[in-house]
């Protein structure tokens, strides 16, 4: 999502990192499962590197000959997983209303009005 309009009439960017009006969320229903799979492939790249078969572990893993250190490898096994599980929140600046991605794939959000004026910036610590 590059843009998302607001019904207060704003539009919330989404073009760079670090934005402090957007958020993740992560169903409990795959919190569990989803940290399971990341250990359970971490723990198959140990197991490979441990038994000198490495190179044949990453071929297999991205399908091609990817040459990478531990912290490359482990960072992407954990985003692959993190990305396909997580769905976008974002808090519109102007009136506080929060879009959250529904889960159906379709790139639609539903949207909540905050019940207090002036709003809590609910990302901010």
């Amino acid at each position: 999502m590059s843009m998302l309009g607001c019904s207060c009439g704003k539009t919330i960017y989404d073009n760079t990192d670090h934005l402090p009006y957007k958020g993740h969320a992560i169903a409990d229903t795959e919190w569990f499962e989803l940290f399971d799979r990341i250990s359970t492939e971490v723990a198959g790249y140990i197991r490979a590197r441990v038994a000198g078969t490495e190179r044949q572990w990453l071929s297999e893993y991205f399908r091609s000959d990817a040459t990478m250190d531990d912290t490359e490898l482990v960072h992407t096994i954990i985003t692959r997983h993190l990305l396909h599980a997580r769905i976008d929140i974002y808090q519109c600046p102007n009136c506080g209303r929060v879009h959250i991605e529904r889960r159906d794939g379709s790139r639609l959000f539903e949207r909540f009005t905050p019940d207090a004026a002036p709003h809590r910036d609910i990302f901010q610590k």
